[in-house]
């Protein structure tokens, strides 16, 4: 597994430098560019007080399956806030699940990326697909985080979809829509923890 460390600098939009003070999930998402790399994506996030949009992730996997690691594990990255919006379902701001799963955290003015790590992966095209190195490293790196936290401890609760969290958001498009294919992966990262 090949991880590039390169750091965003810190500010108020997409790295605030603040210590997540504990981890209760990973959240995959998709960086809604088809064939981009991670580099670019992860200068996009460079931008973000330029923008004054908020916005970041923890890493971000290539379609060669390459990682960057743009914000400390240790950080908040601004990945699963609800900008306002109502989760379609619950009627409420995070989705039934977020508010189980992550209690205080979905209460202003905490979100649920306190104590998320987040992965953005790059895709093909519109659909979201992704490239099979990309899905190998992510299963890699989502297996060396649960290895790495003795808070992580079942795969196949504790990683979830950015849609799981917010319920309005496509994302990752690919996982939304292919329900069998999170799954699946999932239990990939189950069997190499067994």
């Amino acid at each position: 597994m090949n991880i590039i460390k390169d750091y965003l600098p810190i500010n108020i939009y997409s790295r605030p430098g603040s210590r997540r003070p504990e981890t209760r999930a990973v959240t995959w998402h998709w960086v809604q560019n088809p064939m981009t790399s991670a580099k670019f994506n992860r200068d996009w996030f460079a931008t973000a007080p330029e923008r004054k949009k908020y916005g970041s992730t923890h890493y971000l996997i290539d379609l060669n399956g390459d990682i960057i690691n743009d914000i400390p594990d240790e950080e908040v990255a601004h990945d699963c806030g609800a900008a306002g919006k109502i989760d379609p379902v619950s009627g409420k701001l995070y989705t039934d699940l977020a508010r189980k799963m992550f209690d205080k955290y979905t209460l202003n003015p905490w979100t649920p990326s306190y104590v998320i790590i987040s992965i953005e992966l790059c895709h093909l095209d519109w659909n979201g697909k992704f490239t099979d190195a990309t899905m190998d490293s992510l299963v890699e790196l989502t297996t060396s985080l649960f290895n790495k936290y003795d808070s992580l401890v079942d795969p196949m609760n504790q990683i979830i979809r950015h849609h799981d969290v917010v319920g309005w958001k496509n994302c990752p498009k690919w996982f939304v829509d292919h329900p069998d294919d999170f799954e699946n992966t999932k239990k990939r990262v189950l069997a190499r923890l067994s």
